[in-house]
């Protein structure tokens, strides 16, 4: 999964906020974050919080509901899981939800479709041996009860949506933007007919998840903006826009499912079995 990962988690003491919060969404991209703060004409406006945070906060069937945001402004794994880890250190959210765009190598799937991955590999990882790359694709899980809920809402509200809601497929990240189809093709053919998007931050989510052990869990949610190839053009069409309005608009039905489905009775939540 990389050093820099594991290196993360062991030097980034918890420094608990005094706030409780049982959801965070992130984003690599302000531009991504503005779009989720646009699906509630009921959000507070974003109150600043340590380590670069934001909280906002929405009623909810007579409740206050709390969100922290946060966004990178960057793209990358690296940057995102260092940033990440540490708001997460910081305040402890229960659950943190990645939302924004992504490419597609499967054309069974629209444009503006989301995709939320079981498992996410890494394109990049593996070893230089005599001039030649030869890359160890290792998936890493997203959050198994986030996953399972969009499901659960994808059953209960896919009539009401525009765009189709995927959560049984894989994501393969790395730090370089795809757009050309011989290298699609080979990760298609090395990691498997279940892959689907390709991203440059959902590995770094992955990896958090899996190293957090289900103490807290991460999804990712992001939605189809192009098909790996002429993304310049797809982005022209508005696909990009229309993208990032789905993941959000999900990530907020799904944030709503989980204060019914789990945050609605007054039994405390533990993840760790």
């Amino acid at each position: 999964m990389g050093l820099f990962l594991n290196d993360i988690f062991k030097t980034s003491p918890s420094i608990n906020s005094k706030e409780s919060y049982n959801f965070m969404v992130v984003a690599a991209l302000q531009e991504e974050l503005n779009v989720f703060y646009s699906q509630n004409k009921g959000f507070s406006k974003p109150v600043p919080k340590d380590g670069g945070a934001n909280e906002i906060s929405f009623q909810y069937k007579k409740k206050k509901v709390k969100i922290l945001t946060y966004a990178t402004n960057n793209m990358g794994l690296p940057i995102n899981a260092a940033s990440i880890m540490k708001i997460i250190n910081l305040h402890e959210p229960m659950y943190t939800i990645m939302i924004g765009t992504c490419a597609c190598i499967n054309r069974n799937h629209k444009l503006g479709d989301v995709l939320i991955p079981k498992r996410v590999f890494s394109y990049e990882s593996g070893k230089y041996e005599d001039g030649v790359f030869d890359p160890d694709y290792e998936a890493m899980p997203t959050g198994d009860i986030l996953r399972k809920e969009a499901e659960l809402l994808k059953s209960r509200i896919i009539n009401k949506l525009d765009y189709n809601v995927t959560t049984d497929e894989d994501f393969c990240s790395g730090g370089a933007v795809i757009d050309d189809k011989t290298m699609s093709d080979e990760i298609v053919r090395r990691c498997g007919r279940k892959l689907s998007g390709l991203d440059m931050e959902a590995y770094a989510i992955a990896c958090i998840n899996h190293l957090l052990q289900k103490n807290k869990e991460l999804l990712v949610v992001k939605a189809i903006s192009d098909y790996a190839k002429n993304k310049t053009e797809s982005e022209q069409l508005g696909n990009k826009e229309l993208a990032k309005n789905n993941s959000a608009h999900y990530t907020f039905e799904l944030i709503k499912h989980l204060e019914d489905s789990i945050f609605a009775t007054s039994k405390k939540v533990i993840l760790k079995k």
